[in-house]
């Protein structure tokens, strides 16, 4: 008899270990769903974001052309990145120069090269100054 009691007590811990376990697990998978909410907001958000840019994109192609600046007055931009740059439809100093942190990795991933480098040479800043001088006649 003790031993059959032994025995069912031996069971009873199991069954008590499984109940938390699968406790445990259920919590691990109710904060997984949580985060898999958070991520599709997230995502949801980042789409609204890029349809946002795309119609801004759209917009600027249609507006009306531009001539174009001589973009290797910018410090760190040569004759390659200049035709790049165009081949991108960028040609002017006032696109460059409204440059947000998102445009220059963009655009820097476009080009082939990295968004250190934009930094570094301060494209965005150049543009600027060159926009300032050509708006002042020089």
């Amino acid at each position: 008899m003790q031993k059959k009691l032994a025995e069912l007590e031996g069971r009873s811990d199991d069954g008590v270990h499984q109940a938390a376990r699968i406790r445990e697990l259920e919590g691990a998978i109710a904060a997984r769903d949580e985060n898999v909410k958070r991520l599709e907001i997230e995502l949801q958000k980042r789409g609204a974001r890029i349809t946002e840019l795309e119609t801004r994109l759209a917009e600027a192609k249609k507006a009306a052309p531009r001539a174009p600046d001589d973009l290797r007055k910018i410090k760190g931009i040569g004759p390659s990145f200049e035709k790049a740059l165009q081949a991108l439809g960028v040609s002017t100093y006032e696109q460059i120069a409204g440059w947000s942190d998102d445009d220059v990795e963009r655009m820097a991933q476009e080009l082939g090269t990295t968004s250190k480098r934009v930094h570094r040479d301060g494209w965005v800043k150049s543009a600027q100054t060159q926009l300032t001088l050509k708006r002042q006649g020089g």
